[in-house]
């Protein structure tokens, strides 16, 4: 990410736990992170144009639930999102099935998230 393009973080946490803005914060790119709180928040970041297009997103807390697939798919299925690299950080690691799904959908990235951060 050289070229300084931000990084959207939508944070589906519901638990609180520390998550990757605290990793992103510690690395030193905090300013240039657009955190969102919900995918609805995200989608309307990105549909409106209101950031510049990022360079790649994170969804930390991604439950294999209608939420998350929703904006995974919303993401692939649009000609001008699509090629922004999408991470999971997903909360649940444990059903195969929702990670081919994700896989199928096109994440980048399937990271199961650990609500230890030391295992982070």
């Amino acid at each position: 990410m050289a070229d300084n393009k931000p990084i959207l973080l939508v944070e589906m946490c519901r638990d609180g736990t520390p998550g990757v803005w605290s990793i992103l914060s510690e690395l030193g790119v905090a300013d240039r992170v657009i955190r969102r709180s919900s995918v609805d928040e995200a989608l309307i970041c990105l549909r409106e144009g209101h950031a510049e297009r990022p360079a790649v997103i994170f969804l930390d807390g991604f439950e294999p639930d209608s939420e998350g697939f929703k904006l995974l798919r919303t993401l692939k299925d649009n000609d001008k999102l699509k090629s922004i690299p999408v991470i999971v950080l997903a909360t649940t690691s444990d059903d195969p099935a929702a990670i081919d799904e994700c896989y199928r959908i096109g994440v980048a990235g399937y990271i199961p998230r650990s609500n230890n951060r030391a295992e982070m």
